[in-house]
């Protein structure tokens, strides 16, 4: 009877040996096959991360989907709504947003750990047509939320900008608020309760500009003529429709965005995004309530201007 001599040879660079290869004994050839591994472990490094596969881009991107916000401790919420009779942002809100960053910047340590956000009723060509004229660049805040809600923008991160460059919402959200949402129903419903009953046609009409495609924006022609928010919203509900619905912009405007949205929906969304990152300590800012007293000093001192 034969037996076959068999030894278990282990290789100090991981890879499994063949039992007839006799194992080096020089430490010299140990330590370089060790120094071979690192480098070539190193050298594939940039490899991927240039790497063009799309699963490989989408598994390398779920960490760092929103890497500023991940990086903040604080997020101030500049939610200052100032509106002319026409409804376009006065002069006022840029003023707001302006010293607003000027007083958290005044603080060394606090500007440090501290993110910026804005949340408007205004659509995103709106909300940067406003921080172009004060010179104020999107990328000083971290997200903008827009539309009453309906949308959200991540201006500081580049996985948030489409082929051609441009700012594109969050799609992980705009799945969210989705949820039995009917945007042509909310339109057309709307539309017709909302018909003057003297038989002067509609006290609304269409913002188209304001539209996208889960916020359905009308301009208020009569304030005085309109159904209460309460008495549209049971209407709605009795058609089969659940939505929110608002009067902003100074009245001039009417805003029906998803059940699942809101501005306060789109806040509690981002900031969700930094749950296991760090603790946080989000501050609204508006006219009452500004978060920290360096804060707050500012804005005492500019509304006594």
């Amino acid at each position: 009877m034969e037996f076959q001599d068999l030894s278990l040879r282990l290789s100090i660079d991981g890879e499994r040996g063949s039992t007839n290869e006799p194992a080096s004994s020089d430490p010299q050839d140990q330590v370089q096959k060790i120094m071979n591994k690192l480098h070539q472990s190193s050298s594939a490094a940039p490899d991927a991360a240039t790497d063009k596969n799309p699963a490989n881009v989408q598994a390398a991107g779920t960490v760092n989907k929103y890497p500023l916000l991940r990086r903040r401790r604080r997020l101030f919420i500049v939610a200052v709504d100032c509106y002319g009779d026409d409804g376009r942002a006065s002069k006022k809100m840029l003023q707001v947003i302006q010293e607003v960053f000027r007083a958290v910047r005044s603080d060394t340590q606090l500007s440090k750990i501290s993110g910026f956000a804005l949340s408007t009723a205004m659509p995103l060509s709106e909300t940067l047509q406003l921080l172009q004229t004060g010179k104020v660049p999107p990328t000083d805040f971290d997200a903008l939320i827009c539309g009453s809600g309906s949308e959200v923008y991540y201006p500081g991160s580049a996985q948030c900008l489409d082929a051609q460059g441009k700012l594109r919402p969050d799609q992980d959200y705009l799945q969210h608020i989705n949820h039995r949402w009917s945007h042509d129903g909310a339109r057309q419903t709307i539309g017709k309760l909302m018909a003057s009953q003297d038989g002067s046609g509609s006290v609304v009409e269409p913002d188209m500009e304001s539209c996208n495609a889960h916020c359905v924006s009308f301009f208020v022609r009569d304030p005085k003529k309109v159904r209460t928010i309460d008495e549209m919203r049971e209407r709605l509900r009795m058609r089969g429709l659940r939505c929110h619905l608002m009067y902003c912009r100074n009245s001039t405007r009417m805003q029906v965005v998803p059940l699942m949205a809101s501005r306060s929906q789109a806040l509690s969304s981002g900031t969700s995004l930094c749950a296991g990152a760090c603790p946080w300590a989000t501050c609204t800012l508006s006219s009452g309530n500004m978060a920290t007293p360096t804060v707050r000093r500012c804005f005492q001192d500019y509304t006594r201007r």
